[in-house]
């Protein structure tokens, strides 16, 4: 009795450990696509990206024989192709280390600077579910071989009823974290430079593959469905914080004013774009005085070119705003994406919604 009971704990480890298997081989395929976090120049950046798609393609194929199909005959495979990995997010890893260590701590805290360096590395670089398939796949395959387990379709499923939960939130957080990667992120309009067009309050949605969908390890661009163009209401890095830890960094919203090879000009609060006056309905003057060249760059400002890659931004609220005026250009690298639409909007002087500007699309 004794004995039945141990052989059966032991086989309910086995399908625990053949289930975490599949999820982990789940989550490893998925990684290079929820993090992408790494740049690598060149050739070998090349090399990396196409060992890690094709590795992810190994992982999510071998995710779903053991998850769906209950095929534990390519589990040699999955050690093969974490013990590649491993090589690879090990390499990835190299490439990162000076952004991470800049990550949140100043230079004279060298101690905790390295100490958050390699443990970001040990959650971020893939290497621990690499090790773990490896040691898995390993367990299964000993006690496969020696005939200690042989895997049953219908005891795996009664095994599996416990992880259906599990298994769906997981998969519902790679949808939710890959959309926020790459497709739509949620903006919080924090002061008031862009009024009337969006107030402090207003939450927004903002299109981020419009202007090329930025792939992971090369930092380059893809599918660029536009440019960005006059009038576009953009999300960006704030130009000065480049130099701050990652935590620290400010997105700005403003609208494009300038495109690269443009002559902006400001003259008496007028906009001017290569000699013709630039006027947008959204813009509007709070403030009556006009400012002097010599006392501030507010309302007259020499003639600018807009060089390659930059954009020269405005806010709307032009009395108010703090931008290209003061800071100079906007690098295209830098932009986020697209102010699409605002999904909600917080009036918190009189403490309730503003329905009317709910769902509302942003020109």
């Amino acid at each position: 009795m004794g004995q039945g009971s141990g052989k059966s704990d032991l086989q309910s480890n086995d399908y625990l450990k053949m289930r975490l298997l599949g999820l982990i081989c789940l989550f490893q395929g998925t990684f290079w696509v929820l993090f992408p976090f790494y740049t690598v120049p060149g050739t070998l950046g090349i090399i990396l990206l196409t060992a890690l798609l094709i590795s992810s393609a190994f992982f999510l194929t071998l995710s779903y024989l053991i998850l769906q199909k209950e095929n534990l005959k390519h589990v040699r495979t999955a050690k093969i192709t974490a013990l590649i990995c491993l090589l690879v997010h090990s390499v990835l890893a190299f490439f990162c280390t000076d952004a991470i260590f800049n990550f949140h701590f100043t230079s004279d805290q060298v101690m905790g600077r390295y100490l958050l360096g390699f443990l970001l590395l040990a959650l971020t670089s893939g290497v621990p579910g690499d090790l773990l398939v490896i040691f898995l796949s390993s367990t299964l395959e000993k006690r496969i071989s020696k005939g200690t387990f042989n895997p049953d379709r219908q005891l795996f499923r009664q095994a599996n009823k416990r992880f259906e939960l599990f298994e769906a939130l997981f998969v519902a957080l790679v949808l939710a974290v890959f959309i926020r990667i790459y497709f739509v992120q949620a903006f919080k309009i924090p002061s008031g430079s862009m009024e009337d067009t969006l107030l402090v309050g207003d939450h927004l949605l903002v299109n981020k593959f419009i202007y090329g969908t930025r792939i992971p390890v090369l930092d380059r661009e893809i599918l660029r469905i536009s440019e960005p163009d006059r009038g576009d209401v953009i999300v960006f890095e704030f130009p000065q914080d480049a130099d701050e830890p990652y935590l620290k960094r400010r997105d700005f919203i403003k609208r494009i004013i300038g495109i690269p090879g443009d002559v902006v000009e400001i003259r008496n609060k007028k906009i001017y774009v290569n000699g013709q006056p630039l006027i947008f309905p959204q813009e509007i003057h709070k403030e009556k005085d006009v400012l002097p060249p010599e006392v501030s760059v507010r309302d007259f400002m020499r003639a600018t070119r807009v060089p390659p890659g930059k954009y020269f931004t405005l806010g709307d609220n032009r009395d108010r705003s703090f931008d290209s005026r003061f800071w100079g250009f906007v690098d295209h690298t830098k932009i986020r994406g697209r102010a699409l639409v605002k999904y909600w909007s917080w009036d918190q002087e009189k403490g309730h919604p503003r329905w009317e500007r709910i769902g509302r699309p942003i020109y």
